[in-house]
């Protein structure tokens, strides 16, 4: 958390030392209050109009430094919160493959909403009012030490005292903290689902059955949320309950001071706001104390999903395309305790066509996910050219390729901007990819053609026009190796003969395509096709 916080050092700079000088107003107030009252006593008429303008600037000062500094407190958190945020989602963005689908989309959404306002309520706004309440404890002592010395040093032992039973509760807190935001992420996650299958759900009449697991969802967060409300206010009420026991305390001993003529009627009554500022201070110290030591997991949760990556680093250097050929030798893989591919040996020549085909579960778009570098932990060889696979990023991996997956995603925005992905293109190339990809012709019966919104994941448009936008972005970015998992399968018969027509003549082009099947016809038409069978499951001796 820290170098999230000093990522921000002008404004906690600028917080600071607001904090500071209101409390060194607020010292001089304090002591022009006590003047005030020693001449009111001592009927010093004339004088005491002064002092009381002195007294009543001051308060005018000392309301306008609270209100800057109150100010800069909230543009500090604004921008620490942020600032966290655009770390997290930096660092979900750049996680590998492996790493980014071990959590759902659920989780990371819960994680930059839900945990970030936990993290300012139980972590970030409490850490800075202890700042500043800090900041005031230490004024207030300094003056009881000015007026008394031995009771200024027996509120500062009374203190230490009471400071360590809330201050033990942190772990429950931190417990209850866990266990309320896993709740809150388990509730997202059937929400998401509940809406993205909300056909099935209709279709199938199961709306009883996903109101149940909601309800269930619901009365976890509820139970967590109970626990972790009654045990961080019962560590506030223990907080609150020393505070008033160390005000009496102090209280008393200063009463006797007076009798005794160690204090001024004006000091006593100074010394008592001091004293109730002090306590009321520390008491808030021992409230915020279990909620900062309890957010220790929701901390380690946001810096586990914020990485190391820095935002906007350097691309990986550029390789060199492809000459030879792409060389698969005794490759292996598996998840978990599950085998895919099992000594598989494939060459792929530069420019040639291929086909994999099988059926479902023999590794076809793992092969692919292996050649893009996203799932590193497999063994034998994968080269290109002479080089091994595993000498390349998976971002220079991709420099070289282009992969169109059967579930198309598009970005909530026109179809020009999902084919360029923001890079500049000629209107030769744009015409050329609109017509190899057969997207042409659907653009000419749309009124804004390539400003087309195509709503939120593509929900405008046809699952064969989303392809079709996909192949045309995969054209355009001209990479020399093209990847494709069912990429046509929801064309029709005209269009997918067009596109796949178009992606075998190009002599340029490395095409591995997936299919489960192909007609023989079909192909005869590609340089190879490579028939995967199901790995047989391992079982006991």
């Amino acid at each position: 958390m820290d170098r999230y916080i000093f990522a921000q050092k002008k404004a906690l700079l600028f917080m600071s030392l607001t904090a500071v000088l209101f409390n060194v107003v607020s010292l001089i107030s304090t002591l022009l209050r006590q003047d005030l009252i020693d001449r009111v006593t001592a009927q010093d008429i004339d004088s005491v109009g002064l002092c009381a303008l002195w007294l009543v600037g001051y308060g005018v000062l000392e309301a306008a430094m609270f209100v800057v500094y109150n100010v800069s407190m909230h543009v500090f958190v604004s921008k620490l919160v942020n600032g966290i945020r655009v770390q997290v989602f930096s660092g979900i963005i750049n996680r590998s493959y492996q790493d980014f689908v071990s959590q759902t989309t659920s989780d990371y959404i819960s994680a930059l909403t839900n945990d970030l306002e936990l993290l300012l309520s139980t972590y970030i706004t409490p850490l800075c009012l202890s700042f500043f309440v800090i900041v005031g404890m230490i004024r207030s002592l300094i003056l009881m030490l000015y007026y008394q010395p031995l009771i200024a040093i027996c509120a500062t032992i009374f203190a230490v005292l009471i400071a360590a039973i809330p201050f033990l509760m942190g772990r429950s807190v931190g417990k209850c903290q866990h266990r309320r935001s896993k709740a809150l992420s388990a509730l997202n996650t059937q929400m998401a689902e509940a809406f993205s299958g909300h056909g099935v759900i209709r279709s199938f009449g199961i709306q009883g059955q996903i109101d149940q697991k909601f309800d269930q969802c619901v009365g976890e967060l509820k139970r967590s949320e109970y626990r972790y409300y009654v045990t961080a206010s019962f560590a506030e009420g223990m907080g609150q309950f020393f505070s008033l026991l160390g005000q009496a305390c102090i209280l008393v001993m200063a009463c006797y001071m007076v009798l005794f003529g160690k204090l001024s009627i004006g000091a006593l009554t100074v010394f008592v706001g001091l004293n109730g500022s002090f306590c009321a201070n520390f008491s808030s110290i021992l409230q915020f104390l279990p909620m900062l030591k309890g957010s220790r997991p929701l901390i380690d949760r946001i810096d586990g999903l914020a990485g190391t990556s820095p935002r906007g680093s350097q691309a990986d250097a550029a390789i060199q395309p492809l000459r030879d050929a792409i060389t698969i030798e005794d490759l292996s893989f598996q998840y978990g305790e599950k085998p895919i591919l099992q000594d598989l040996s494939i060459r792929f020549q530069k420019g040639g066509k291929y086909a994999l085909t099988g059926p479902s579960g023999c590794g076809k778009s793992t092969l692919l996910k292996l050649l893009l570098g996203w799932l590193p932990d497999y063994s034998g060889t994968i080269r290109f050219d002479s080089k091994d696979a595993k000498g390349y990023t998976p971002e220079q991996l991709q420099q070289q390729m282009s992969y169109i997956e059967q579930n198309v995603f598009l970005f909530d925005s026109t179809i020009r901007d999902n084919i360029t992905l923001g890079g500049t293109f000629t209107d030769e190339q744009m015409d050329k990819a609109l017509r190899e990809s057969a997207l042409a012709g659907d653009l000419a019966a749309m009124p804004n053609g390539l400003d087309t919104i195509v709503g939120e994941g593509g929900s405008e448009l046809s699952g064969g026009q989303r392809q079709r936008v996909a192949i045309a972005r995969a054209l355009i970015h001209d990479r020399s190796i093209l990847l494709v998992d069912e990429g046509t399968s929801a064309l029709d018969q005209k269009n997918a003969d067009i596109v796949e027509r178009s992606l075998l003549a190009n002599p340029d082009l490395t095409l591995i395509l997936v299919s489960h099947h192909l007609s023989p016809e079909r192909k005869a038409q590609f340089d190879g096709v490579y028939c995967l069978e199901p790995v047989p499951a391992r079982t006991g001796v």
